[in-house]
């Protein structure tokens, strides 16, 4: 059974608790090398009756690595991921009272970095990566009016921000984790100069 924490007789008590995480990705994708892909890609296409997009020296490239520039071979998951991320939860209460009148007053925070790597430009304040901002609060009031009268006053609640990166150019957001598993958005020989994927605009949203 839950019960709600309620103020105590005596002195007022005050209580600060702390913690500190780490968060990561309990699955790590791997995909497919730039020569695999673009080998299955071909043999995709002569199984439909279609000519190669691929030449036998762009595969060779890939395979040996001998054209990193011309024919790269790009994970994205490193690219765009962390290995892991933070975070913190904060926690201050105070409690106290007498024989007429209790209190339990308690706020709080929590806050969850994104998973992405850091892609602001530099000096600029906004933040693209995905987060989660929450402030709760809570004040819990007992009051005995009478010796065969006692009254409480409960109130609760919390707001908070999230926070979710756009795909430049795409109409839809949270379109990132989409391209990723997208072959046709996010080939292996993309560079991340040339690709259109990294985080643009973020896109918060207060309750």
């Amino acid at each position: 059974m839950v019960t709600t924490i309620r103020g105590q007789s005596g002195r007022a008590q005050i209580r600060l608790t702390s913690n500190y995480g780490r968060q990561a990705n309990s699955i790590r994708p791997h995909f497919l090398s730039a020569y695999d892909h673009a080998r299955l890609r071909n043999d995709a296409l002569v199984s439909d009756g279609l000519p190669k997009e691929y030449t036998d020296e762009d595969l060779n490239h890939w395979k040996n690595g001998t054209d990193p520039y011309g024919h790269p071979d790009v994970d994205w998951w490193d690219v765009l991921m962390r290995k892991s991320t933070t975070q913190t939860k904060n926690n201050l209460s105070i409690t106290g009272g007498s024989d007429k009148m209790k209190y339990f007053i308690s706020v709080g925070h929590l806050f969850q970095n994104g998973i992405l790597k850091d892609f602001r430009e530099p000096g600029s304040s906004v933040n693209p990566n995905y987060y989660l901002k929450r402030y709760n609060y809570r004040s819990n009031l007992d009051f005995q009016v009478t010796p065969t009268l006692d009254l409480g006053l409960d109130v609760s609640g919390y707001f908070g921000e999230e926070n979710e990166p756009n795909t430049r150019g795409r109409a839809n957001r949270n379109r990132i984790w989409f391209e990723l598993y997208d072959y046709k958005a996010l080939r292996p020989w993309h560079t991340p100069s040339t690709t259109r994927t990294a985080p643009s605009a973020p896109l918060p949203r207060r309750w």
